[in-house]
């Protein structure tokens, strides 16, 4: 059986460590997407795009050569559109190059991840082949515009056979889509390992920041629910004045008192691209994770924090409730509640031992239980041979 996994660079960091595991167990070529509007973002770092246009060999970016480690450099592929638009014939010869490798190379599956661009769509001439996983069962809020709504149609449409990550939103997907129910099946997200290539790096870009803080990172989009954590955040201040709150990763909205929060002590804004080597420094140095988002699917942010056995804070929207198992994992509160994550952030820095039990049954559940790699990689692989 051989499978081909096409996915952009923001969904990189799922990817790597999926991969990791499912090519020990069969035969499946990566093609990462990349393309300008997308340098950085996720486990990619890329200052400047290859000027070749089409399906590269991964040595074509020296910069990804390190994933080489996780994934076998001889099933590694970029397909590098260069084009700058959705309809450019740039991105059109870059799909039909791909298209024309994928016919070439004989696939039983073609396993996507996230709906083709517009000139993309010759892509769907494979649809019998297709598998599609649906990071995002319905759009976020900030990001619900005519263009996505056209696209996600079109891959709906083309395609019959898909993957949810989360059982929540499983039934709404179904009947919003008119899908037929045996064709949608379930799968779920493990910790991000691929994380663990930075653990022996020497980083000292973040060294003035005491370890032990509470962490919220990723790209700040207004659904995100950062406000939210701020606010609360002067609440966990005034009962414990050592605590301190690092936000990282770009704002992504314009926030009326970002000014006011960024001159507090107590928080510190690191608002710029986080490359992998410092979020895993980030993350190690934390003692919880928060993700005050006001809707969501699932979270990489969560799976992230997993990877260093980080128990996490998280709203009660999408799948994160799987996730985030309550009094489990980490905590679950009620979206847009200050005082209820204030008081959670408050228990959890109070009771180490509690924290002490979240570590010891993340690690036990997403590194050697139901939710590892190994696991869920053999259920993909069984996914598969269903629909071949």
């Amino acid at each position: 059986m051989r499978i081909a996994y096409i996915s952009p660079t923001f969904l990189s960091d799922v990817d790597l460590s999926l991969l990791n595991d499912l090519q020990s167990k069969v035969d499946v070529d990566y093609y990462l997407q990349i393309s300008p509007f997308i340098l950085k973002n996720a486990a990619v770092c890329i200052n400047k795009q290859n000027v070749k246009n089409g399906v590269l060999d991964v040595s074509d970016y020296p910069e990804l050569e390190q994933f080489t480690r996780v994934i076998d450099k001889d099933k590694f592929y970029i397909v590098n559109d260069t084009g700058h638009h959705s309809y450019s014939i740039r991105s059109f010869f870059c799909y039909f190059h791909l298209l024309i490798k994928l016919l070439c190379g004989k696939y039983d599956v073609i396993h996507f991840t996230w709906p083709f661009t517009k000139a993309g769509y010759i892509m769907y001439f494979l649809r019998k082949k297709m598998i599609m996983t649906v990071h995002d069962p319905f759009p976020h809020s900030s990001n619900d515009d005519s263009y996505n709504r056209s696209v996600r149609k079109v891959a709906f449409r083309a395609v019959h056979n898909f993957i949810l990550l989360n059982l929540q939103q499983k039934e709404d997907f179904i009947d919003y889509y008119q899908l037929q129910k045996k064709k949608v099946f379930n799968s779920s997200l493990g910790c991000y390992s691929y994380l663990h290539i930075y653990d022996s790096t020497e980083n000292t870009y973040f060294e003035d920041l005491k370890p032990g803080y509470i962490l919220m990172f990723g790209n700040i989009l207004s659904h995100k629910g950062a406000d939210y954590l701020l606010e609360a955040m002067e609440l966990v201040h005034k009962t414990i004045p050592s605590a301190k709150l690092v936000v990282a990763g770009r704002w992504k909205w314009n926030y009326d008192k970002y000014d006011y929060f960024k001159n507090k002590s107590f928080i510190h804004l690191i608002d710029k691209f986080i490359p992998d080597s410092s979020l895993a420094q980030l993350i190690r140095s934390s003692s919880i994770c928060v993700t005050p988002y006001l809707d969501a699917t699932q979270s990489g942010v969560i799976m992230s924090a997993f990877a260093y056995n980080k128990p996490c804070i998280a709203t009660n929207v999408g799948g994160l409730p799987e996730m985030v198992v309550d009094k489990k994992f980490g905590k679950i509160v009620p979206p847009k509640n200050i005082d209820a994550l204030a008081n959670s952030i408050i228990e959890l820095l109070h009771d180490h031992n509690l924290l002490c039990d979240y570590k010891y049954n993340i690690k036990n559940e997403y590194e050697l239980g139901n939710k590892s790699w190994n696991i869920i990689s053999d259920k993909l692989i069984d996914i598969y041979k269903e629909i071949i």
